[in-house]
């Protein structure tokens, strides 16, 4: 076979990934979808039950939600992180700690939000009622319930994003969907079969999710969830200082558009009344769809990013940004369009029938979905910016795009252009926010001098001396001269011939080996080999099952090479991050 040939049979091929972001990505976007989808469905319960006015009720309460959402965001994602990390490294006993003393901090601030709540229950009413008495009195009554459930929304919330990062995102996306499942039945029964008002939909989420937190709680004595609570100290709760920067990021961006939730509803009041909230709590419907989708995506590209950067894979990186951007965008696009142009749809399916709110129904919900659709886009891009350390900016921007612009320019319009003024803003905010991520992304690749390039501010791959390539081990013909090829193409690394045929024959016996794990099962192998600065850095990824192979005794003779290559190492690593194996070998030039 010419090289030619192999060049073109050893490619890298992204199989690996693609089948990570697809196994992750409908678990992580079913998890995402806790506070969302309750919010959307018990709206539409509500609404179709007790009529429009009772939706402006639940509408008029969504910044509480919100302030759930940052809790959620703020703990989750750092201490989540962490604690995929600490799995990485294989320290479980570390993330076991991270876990408990992010749930203890989480209950504690419930807790104590909870208590706040309570204690100012008829001011916070009045104040997001927009001063409207009789609605104040309403009101009150489902921040009752709402305020009792929020400690445990934040511990099952966060405690799925910890299963998530320990392998177990079919588990999380179950645990969520007890959750909310529960929630809406409880909600239609109380509201359909048990007299209640509107605040028996706040009852509803807190008994679906006491409901879920019992299930819960039965694993965990079970010994059926891949984490253990344990006794952690105050070192443990220092180290989660390290993912504040991360949750500040993520839990002010909810904090912001929640603030923005309560600045529209008070314009939409001050346009249209209690009407004007309703329709407004139609176009959040909307919000949470495709919020939901984006952070779904989101979750499973971050962590799969951060693995990705630490081996300094640029293939992988691109593949994984091209692939989320690509799919936000054309779910976001498509879904988009179809609400634009059937908005009656969307309004349908809230049980609005009134001639004079479907007008404006529609005028609200055609100019909403453009500003959501740049708007979700803005935030997947603020996620991606806040993973490269751009903190300042991400903050600024979530207080922009949300407060700076919309409110100001809704405030002064809305009086002399009525309620239509009001989604024309929101519509304008989206746009100029996209406009400032994408003149920001430029900047950054402009000020690197050519270390970054294009939108995603990767690094050029030629900045590592780098051979790639996957292969498929269920097939010999793949494996076949595998080992002379990979000598022959590291001669440029200028390592002695004796080392390089070492590293050839420890990436044939790996693809031997999970060829002889996986009989008759496709299994890949992605193979990276980098020149640095002092010698070679050699990575083998790939999804069988946790081995060490390192410390593995022999598999059907084999092992005696990749154990060679361990002993000419001068360190060698294993992880396990994801679902895939990660083995790193450091050889000294």
């Amino acid at each position: 076979m010419t090289g030619m040939d192999e060049t073109i049979r050893f490619q890298r091929k992204p199989r690996i990934m693609y089948r990570q972001i697809r196994k992750y990505v409908a678990a992580m976007t079913l998890t995402e979808a806790a506070l969302s989808v309750n919010e959307l469905v018990i709206g539409m319960i509500v609404s179709n039950i007790l009529g429009a006015e009772a939706l402006s009720i639940v509408s008029a309460a969504l910044p509480v939600y919100g302030g759930c959402c940052a809790g959620i965001a703020f703990f989750g994602a750092g201490g989540s992180l962490l604690c995929g990390s600490a799995l990485g490294r294989m320290k479980r006993n570390e993330a076991q700690r991270i876990l408990s003393a992010t749930m203890a901090l989480a209950l504690l601030t419930g807790i104590c939000a909870t208590v706040f709540g309570m204690n100012f229950r008829h001011e916070i009413s009045l104040l997001l009622a927009s001063g409207d008495p009789v609605q104040a009195l309403v009101l009150e009554k489902y921040l009752f319930y709402l305020l009792l459930a929020a400690p445990v929304i934040l511990l099952i919330s966060i405690f799925s994003k910890f299963l998530t990062q320990a392998g177990a995102p079919g588990l999380a996306s179950r645990l969520l969907i007890l959750s909310n499942g529960m929630s809406v039945l409880f909600c239609y029964l109380l509201l359909a079969f048990g007299g209640f008002a509107a605040e028996g939909a706040a009852l509803g989420v807190l008994l679906g999710y006491m409901t879920a937190l019992a299930g819960t709680a039965y694993l965990i004595f079970a010994g059926r969830v891949p984490l253990k609570f344990v006794r952690f100290s105050l070192s443990d709760v220092r180290i989660l200082w390290q993912g504040v920067p991360t949750g500040i990021s993520a839990g002010s961006t909810f904090f912001w558009f929640f603030a923005q939730v309560y600045g529209m509803n008070w314009l939409a009041y001050q346009g249209a009344g209690a009407a004007g909230i309703a329709i407004h709590g139609v176009c959040l419907g909307f919000n949470s769809v495709l919020s939901v989708i984006g952070y779904g995506i989101m979750d499973t590209m971050l962590p799969m990013l951060a693995v990705m950067t630490g081996t300094k894979d640029v293939n992988a990186q691109r593949f994984i940004l091209r692939r989320s951007y690509s799919g936000v965008i054309l779910i976001a696009t498509a879904i988009s369009l179809l609400v634009i142009i059937f908005p009656e749809l969307l309004l349908s399916v809230y049980g609005i029938t009134d001639a004079k709110l479907c007008e404006m129904g529609r005028t609200a919900v055609r100019f909403y979905t453009i500003g959501v659709c740049s708007t979700v886009l803005v935030f997947f891009m603020q996620m991606h910016l806040a993973f490269l350390k751009h903190n300042v900016f991400v903050n600024f921007l979530s207080f922009f795009k949300s407060i700076a612009i919309v409110l100001p320019l809704g405030g002064l319009l809305v009086p002399h252009y009525g309620l239509t003024a009001l989604w024309v803003a929101y519509m304008v905010s989206g746009i100029i926010s996209l406009a400032l991520c994408l003149l920001f992304n430029i900047r950054q690749a402009h000020q690197s001098k050519g270390s970054l390039h294009g939108v995603f501010l990767l690094p050029e791959q030629h900045q590592y001396d780098l051979l790639d390539f996957t292969i498929n081990c269920q097939f010999s013909t793949e494996i076949t001269s595998l080992a002379e090829y990979v000598t022959e193409c590291t001669e440029k690394f200028g390592l002695q011939k004796k080392i390089r045929l070492y590293i050839g024959l420890a990436v044939e016996e790996m693809a031997l080996l999970l060829q002889s794990q996986n009989e008759g099962k496709e299994h890949t192998l992605d193979v990276l080999i980098y020149r640095e600065t002092h010698g070679v850095r050699i990575v083998f990824r790939d999804l069988g099952a946790p081995v060490n192979l390192m410390e593995q005794e022999d598999i059907d003779g084999l092992i005696s090479n990749v154990r060679m290559l361990r002993q000419i190492s001068t360190k060698a690593i294993y992880e396990r991050m994801l679902m895939m194996n990660q083995h790193t070998f450091y050889l000294e030039n």
